[in-house]
């Protein structure tokens, strides 16, 4: 018997990307070509940049807010400090780990929260490190043991480092280069001096 000869199928038209609204192709300094993906139209209503002036201040305060709430969680141990290490019965600068294993956590977490904002975008990113974030605050409160303690305090600096990061990015997302000069101090006052709020609250 024969074998059966592949079907032939018509070659498919593969569409250049570059007819794509909002795909251009330009050439970088070293003639290399590459596409350019930006907004289809210049007034495109899925650009946050073209939301209402209301909006957009009201998704910074937001922005602002969380980070807030992470960065005040990064020194709120220390309000406790010689009272946990006598409930622990461990020095006081053992339990100071607990502030410095969450900045640690801070650090690593930023790594993984700020490419993964890239790729599945930001709000899954806020609303998963901020869920999971709060379930280590809660186990670090609620430690039976000052080993457990380090391990959810390094844990919670893992997950609150996305608000911190992950911010720049929805700043520059919402508001343009000029209004950026305003947005990101609105944002830094909250977020930096979070803090300071933590340890004297």
């Amino acid at each position: 018997h024969a074998s059966p000869q592949p079907l032939e199928h018509p070659p498919s038209k593969i569409r250049d990307p570059s007819q794509i609204p909002g795909i251009s192709l330009k050439s970088d300094c070293n003639g290399e070509k590459y596409y350019e993906v930006s907004w289809a139209t210049p007034h495109d209503p899925f650009n946050p940049q073209q939301w209402s002036h209301a909006r957009r201040v009201a998704s910074t305060m937001c922005v602002c807010l969380i980070a807030l709430v992470t960065t005040m969680a990064s020194a709120i141990d220390s309000a406790v400090l010689s009272e946990a290490s006598q409930h622990f019965g461990v020095s006081q600068v053992a339990e100071s780990l607990a502030t410095g294993l969450y900045l640690i956590g801070f650090g690593v977490g930023a790594l993984i929260a700020s490419p993964m904002s890239e790729i599945v975008g930001r709000f899954p990113v806020y609303i998963g490190a901020l869920v999971i974030f709060g379930s280590w605050i809660l186990g670090a409160a609620l430690a039976p043991n000052f080993g457990s303690q380090l391990v959810f305090r390094f844990l919670a600096g893992l997950c609150g480092s996305a608000p911190l990061t992950v911010a720049g990015g929805s700043i520059s997302d919402v508001w343009s280069t000029l209004e950026k000069t305003f947005g990101f101090p609105i944002f830094a006052i909250p977020g930096f001096g979070g803090p300071i709020l933590g340890k004297y609250h």
